[in-house]
């Protein structure tokens, strides 16, 4: 499970041309998941990170002073690709409803599955509001462009813009997930809501 999050959070990079600074700094932070995954965030510390990764703790500390801040890389890398996960999957054809669904099952519930799903993934995603919440908070705001994009050419109904569907979308689904911990009933809960907004929509 652990080995699958680190491939699906970095190696979608590989194909991408990147400098071999950049490449340092993916193999740190997935190391520095590993570790913390394993350990915990409180009790991983840079010695453990930089023995993960092969390299000195001053080598290390040339790309990231603390925690804190492979903690904050890290969310912003599963952000982004959370992001590119949606592009990519509304890209497809098929029904509006359907490719949305996947977009957000493939990018956004397997990839917090997968995280809560491993021994201190739960920690990772209560330190959020902590160390991550402006990055929190422009993931939503850029979901919410995303996914508007994508209502815009259905929502022709003045009464429900696109706008306003994405942000009840986005703003349900981080209200289903403090509520619905199970991945399954959360797809299904996925799956109504998003029946019901595009019935609304008239798209059944």
């Amino acid at each position: 499970m652990e080995n699958r999050l680190f491939h699906d959070i970095y190696a979608h990079r590989a194909g991408s041309s990147q400098t071999k600074a950049g490449e340092k700094r993916n193999g740190i932070l997935q190391a520095a998941l590993a570790v913390v995954l394993r350990y915990g965030f409180n009790r991983a510390t840079m010695d453990d990170i930089a023995k993960e990764c092969g390299i000195s703790r001053p080598a290390l500390y040339q790309f990231f002073r603390n925690k804190q801040e492979i903690y904050r890389a890290t969310t912003s890398d599963m952000c982004d690709l959370t992001i590119e996960i949606l592009k990519e999957e509304l890209a497809k054809p098929g029904h509006p409803r359907d490719v949305l669904y996947n977009g957000l099952q493939l990018g956004l519930l397997d990839m917090m599955a997968q995280l809560a799903g491993t021994t201190h993934g739960s920690e990772l995603l209560d330190l959020k509001s902590d160390l991550s919440e402006d990055i929190i908070a422009d993931f939503v705001k850029r979901m919410i462009a995303v996914i508007t994009g994508h209502f815009e050419p259905i929502a022709k109904d003045p009464a429900l813009p696109a706008a306003m569907m994405a942000t009840n979308l986005v703003l349900w689904i981080e209200g289903m997930k403090t509520q619905i911990s199970d991945p399954a009933g959360q797809s299904a809960a996925l799956k109504g809501f998003l029946t019901m907004q595009f019935a609304a929509l008239s798209l059944r």
